[in-house]
């Protein structure tokens, strides 16, 4: 059977949404399926080496053209070395002519606007992906056809293309699958009047796909609620397990302190970060020698966006910025740190419930013991629970203060024992082997009499 994945996002590009895809066509490949991937270009050198799966890497000109006079709109496509705070403030130094050019200073702040209204890759109209759905029409009106269309968003240009190949009769069965919600997302508002145009086209699309997935329990109602979906799967981000990851070398630094790591975006907006800070800097005025043996690491894609608090409560000695790393390893810092960070989301950030990021997951099953800062009764709080993998504080200096103490001390990090068997529910591997059922049964409707698909 012969499945095509329309993906923008795919390795190397660096991201929870470029995991989720590979791993979708490495078990895809295992099970037996011919996969194709369909996917945009890669500024940085990458060959897929996964059995049964090729990658169709198709460009458009103009969005080229386009990228190169705005590179801020270009999203990441490879990872960064690891580097200390003080690195990156030398950076962000040498940059402060730039930064008093009222050119450079419009520039930015067009970005920043763009990134909370979502534009430009991150999945809200008008989106630089729209430039790649002529080129990518042309290559899958040149196929054969597939017995299985996987669209993932975002950006919403995949499921445009994967409702076009089940219309041109390229398909037996589309599936849509969102990673995050479209005109309903947590984050991203969207620009008006794009906003009408999207709810329209998401309507459109989606009384027309033969499945439907998502990420969880929560996005997965929203999603049921507004279009009256019935046919609608959760297919958890999870995690790849430790024995598939590749050996590296830890990016953590060897000082001999306890190393508190936090990998992942960082959303200031959303998530009260200073808290943590003040947290720091009560630790080091109340116990100066506990404060002497913790060191805050963060790894990620915008952790310079750290670089105010830091040096507002002067905590320069206690972090270190460990910039953007590859997925495997970010999982390999995981495994070598003492303990991991995660910050949930302000009170009312987000209008409905059950989100549980990608970032849990793989903190649940790397080891090292969770330290959860936010509401006990969030539904990613929750699910800590059931791990046993880690205890939640209030994300108040007072109680934060406490916990860093508590683990420079070496108390227990944990509030139960760790429930091994509910958390290897969530390796991708099993997720995707749910799909693989779930797709399977779709197809059924599609057998002929004596059992063979139509393609």
């Amino acid at each position: 059977m012969r499945v095509l994945i329309i993906s923008w996002n795919y390795p190397p590009l660096a991201s929870v949404a470029s995991e989720r895809i590979w791993c979708f066509a490495r078990y895809l490949g295992e099970a037996g399926y011919g996969v194709d991937v369909l996917t945009g270009e890669s500024a940085v050198p990458y060959k897929e080496t996964l059995p049964g799966v090729t990658v169709h890497r198709v460009v458009s000109p103009v969005q080229q053209a386009i990228e190169s006079r705005l590179g801020f709109l270009r999203a990441p496509t490879g990872f960064q070395e690891p580097h200390s705070h003080h690195a990156v403030e030398g950076r962000n130094t040498a940059a402060g002519k730039k930064q008093s050019d009222l050119l450079w200073k419009t520039a930015r702040a067009l970005n920043r606007f763009r990134i909370r209204r979502g534009l430009g890759y991150l999945g809200r109209m008008p989106d630089m992906t729209d430039l790649w759905c002529r080129p990518a029409r042309r290559w899958i009106n040149a196929q054969p056809g597939w017995d299985i269309v996987i669209s993932s968003y975002a950006p919403y240009s995949c499921l445009r293309l994967g409702r076009y190949a089940q219309r041109t009769g390229k398909c037996l069965l589309w599936a849509a699958d969102f990673r995050d919600l479209w005109t309903r997302h947590h984050l991203y508002k969207g620009l008006f009047p794009f906003t009408l145009i999207e709810r329209t086209m998401e309507k459109n699309l989606l009384r027309h796909a033969d499945l439907v997935s998502t990420v969880s329990d929560g996005l997965a109602d929203v999603l049921r609620r507004d279009h009256d979906l019935p046919n609608i799967h959760v297919v958890c981000n999870g995690f790849r397990p430790l024995e598939e990851i590749a050996p590296l070398p830890s990016p953590l630094p060897q000082t001999g302190r306890k190393i508190l790591l936090y990998t992942g975006t960082l959303y200031p907006e959303h998530q009260d970060v200073e808290a943590l800070f003040v947290a720091l800097a009560q630790l080091r005025k109340q116990h100066p020698v506990q404060a002497g043996q913790v060191l805050l690491a963060f790894a990620g894609g915008n952790v310079d966006v750290l670089l105010p608090l830091i040096e507002s409560h002067g905590c320069e000695d206690q972090v270190t910025l460990l910039g953007l790393l590859s997925p495997d390893a970010a999982r390999t810092a995981q495994q070598h740190a003492q303990a991991l960070l995660y910050i949930g989301a302000r009170p009312g950030a987000c209008s409905y419930g059950g989100i549980v990021p990608c970032k849990l997951f793989e903190y649940a099953a790397s080891g090292p013991p969770v330290l959860f800062l936010g509401q006990s009764d969030a539904s990613d709080a929750q699910f800590l629970s059931q791990t046993g993998a880690g205890k939640i504080v209030d994300n108040t200096p007072a109680e934060i203060c406490r916990a860093l103490k508590s683990l420079a001390d070496g108390l227990p990090q944990r509030g139960g024992p760790r429930d091994e068997s509910f958390i290897a529910g969530f390796s991708r591997r099993t997720q995707t082997q749910y799909l693989i059922l779930v797709l399977r049964a779709a197809m059924l409707k599609f057998a002929e009499p004596a059992g063979k698909c139509k393609i």
